[in-house]
């Protein structure tokens, strides 16, 4: 799959993002995704889903051996496939990540939901990427680097590249096939 660069560009007005393609709309995180606070069900049997900087979102069954083991989900947040998933306190160094799974999640992680039409591949890919992490610890909270935490009302208000859905698809595409892995 060819994909061009043949277009116009414009400042998007944000530093960090610097040019953009001129039909590209450069908007808040808010007015594309809603945060979503679902609990699940007492005594649910729902995969348990966890996000990690180096690999995104996974079932914690495939990673045992890393973190806390929760004994219950009771009180843990729905995913639906698709959603993408912010480690609040490991949001600035990458751990967010679109989910392939339905599931549920700690609910000390945000679960963002599209209101317009995307291709949450696409906010994968820049969610993580390193020139974004730098934005997302600007806006982070906390007393010290390692206790920073990454809350909706600031991220929510970060201004985001919003390509058409198709322009998103091409470029998800196009990142595959290149192989890029952030």
């Amino acid at each position: 799959m060819a994909f061009s660069l043949n277009s116009s560009y414009k400042d998007s007005g944000e530093d960090w993002l610097g040019e953009v393609p001129e039909h590209w709309e450069i908007i808040r995180t808010k007015n594309i995704f809603r945060l979503v606070t679902e609990p699940a069900p007492k005594n649910n049997s729902e995969e348990l889903l966890s996000v990690y900087s180096d690999i995104g979102v996974k079932p914690r069954k495939e990673l045992e051996e890393r973190g806390n083991k929760a004994s219950t989900t009771d009180g843990y947040w729905f995913v639906k496939k698709g959603d993408v998933i912010v480690n609040k306190l490991l949001a600035w160094m990458g751990a967010i990540g679109v989910s392939e799974y339905d599931g549920v999640t700690s609910p000390a992680y945000d679960i963002l939901r599209a209101s317009k039409p995307v291709d949450s591949k696409f906010y994968h890919y820049l969610f993580r990427n390193p020139i974004c992490t730098s934005k997302l610890k600007q806006h982070s909270k906390g007393i010290m680097e390692m206790r920073l935490r990454l809350y909706f009302d600031e991220f929510g208000n970060i201004k985001i590249p919003y390509p058409p859905f198709e322009e998103q698809q091409r470029i998800v595409a196009f990142i595959g096939e290149t192989h890029l892995n952030y």
